[in-house]
């Protein structure tokens, strides 16, 4: 808008002559775009300095002014030619996140850099072999999480080891004796306990890997983790030994009382009928058997063909 101006006296060549200076006033107006805080208006009249930023805007700096396409720095001196808007212009201030591993180690981290504020930044943990991701510094238990950018903030991946369990089966319902579910983690070398089953008449051989197959791991064995054990398994997997038998053979001797010839002894197992033998002879005798006791006393196991009379 217009207000009074002022006469100008000019001296010419030849004459003098008068103009007249009409001053102008220009409303500025300041728009936050995003900011906070206040701005009165300010009035230019023709020229002059423009009032000093007062806006402020979290996670972000004032870089100047901008009105179309024209661009102001903060308190730039502007000869306005119409009223005008000055818009606030921002540029958002640049933080640091990192992305770690702990120090028991265990896996790999990313998306840790420089980013603007109110970025949103993903931050993947990946273990190692051998390894389980645990959690983040602030809580999570995703592997991969997003983080809104509010300042220089450090994040801290967990992992663990990972684990197997194993227990052992006396694979029979006659054995006696207890033995605990064991736990062993992957990377380490380990001794099998002891076995602790008894089974009366029957050998402890061995362990194996199911409950009908031979048995190919030892009494007191060292393994390694994973191994043949645990590989292929889940972490936290639950694997099974089963104990293997083999009866337990008794050696009997034979009493042939002046005969000649025949067995002279074999193996005999609980609860299961006598081998076949072969008799001896004497001569002026007949062979009638074999017994545990003098003359045909006590308890008689073979009858007089070798065969078996009883079982041991």
């Amino acid at each position: 808008r217009a207000i009074a101006g002022s006469w100008d006296t000019v001296a010419g060549a030849n004459d003098v002559y008068q103009t007249y200076k009409t001053d102008w006033i220009y409303d500025i107006t300041f728009d936050a775009n995003g900011g906070s805080g206040t701005m009165a208006a300010q009035a230019i009249t023709n020229s002059g300095t423009l009032a000093a930023n007062k806006f402020t805007r979290t996670g972000y700096m004032f870089s100047g002014w901008k009105c179309g396409t024209a661009s102001y720095s903060d308190g730039a001196s502007i000869t306005p030619t119409d009223d005008m808007t000055l818009v606030a212009q921002w540029t958002a201030n640049k933080y640091t996140i990192t992305a770690n591993v702990a120090s028991t180690g265990g896996g790999s981290v990313t998306g840790g850099g420089r980013y603007d504020y109110s970025s949103v930044v993903t931050l993947t943990a990946t273990p190692s072999t051998g390894w389980l991701f645990d959690s983040w510094s602030n809580g999570a238990k995703t592997q991969s999480i997003k983080v809104t950018v509010s300042g220089n903030a450090t994040y801290t991946a967990t992992f663990k080891r990972v684990t197997y369990r194993l227990a052992f089966h006396p694979n029979c319902s006659d054995a006696t004796g207890v033995m605990p579910t064991n736990s062993y983690t992957y990377g380490t070398e380990n001794t099998l306990p002891v076995n602790q089953y008894v089974r009366n008449g029957w050998d402890f051989k061995g362990w194996a890997t199911s409950a009908s197959g031979n048995w190919s791991i030892g009494d007191g064995a060292s393994i390694s983790v994973p191994g043949s054990i645990f590989t292929g398994a889940e972490p936290g997997a639950l694997k099974v030994l089963y104990a293997y038998w083999e009866k337990h053979g008794y050696t009997v001797t034979f009493d042939k009382k002046g005969g000649v010839g025949g067995t002279s002894a074999i193996s005999a197992y609980s609860s299961e009928a006598m081998p076949p033998i072969t008799t001896p002879s004497r001569t002026g005798y007949i062979f009638k058997g074999y017994y545990t006791g003098e003359n045909g006393g006590g308890v008689k196991y073979y009858d007089d063909d070798g065969s078996s009379a009883k079982n041991f």
